[in-house]
């Protein structure tokens, strides 16, 4: 109970981190920030990356993505002065190509 007159306690969480860094006070919560996710290189891969990652051919894949309806698409982030000619996947749907039963 507060006297009247008296100024609020401030919250023990305050004093924890009140003069640190934001990745730190996400730490001190209990939640770690992983680097390298959430950018436009960790969301979207190049063609000749996904051949290797599902160690086929170009023909099956194109083969492949007319099967599943995978498109290739634009990252939102990448400006005009990205490479051009380049083709970017999404790594969901490459993830998903992966577990197609017509790989084995």
């Amino acid at each position: 109970n507060r006297v009247k007159g008296r100024t609020k306690k401030k919250s023990i969480k305050v004093a924890l981190h009140s003069g640190v860094g934001s990745k730190r006070r996400l730490t001190r919560m209990g939640k770690k920030k992983k680097s390298g996710l959430g950018t436009v290189e960790a969301t979207y891969i190049g063609r000749s990356k996904c051949l290797k990652r599902l160690q086929i051919s170009l023909k099956d894949f194109r083969r492949l993505c007319i099967l599943k309806g995978v498109y290739p698409r634009e990252p939102k982030g990448k400006g005009p002065s990205s490479r051009k000619g380049q083709v970017y996947y999404h790594v969901k749907d490459v993830q998903a190509i992966a577990h197609e039963p017509l790989l084995e």
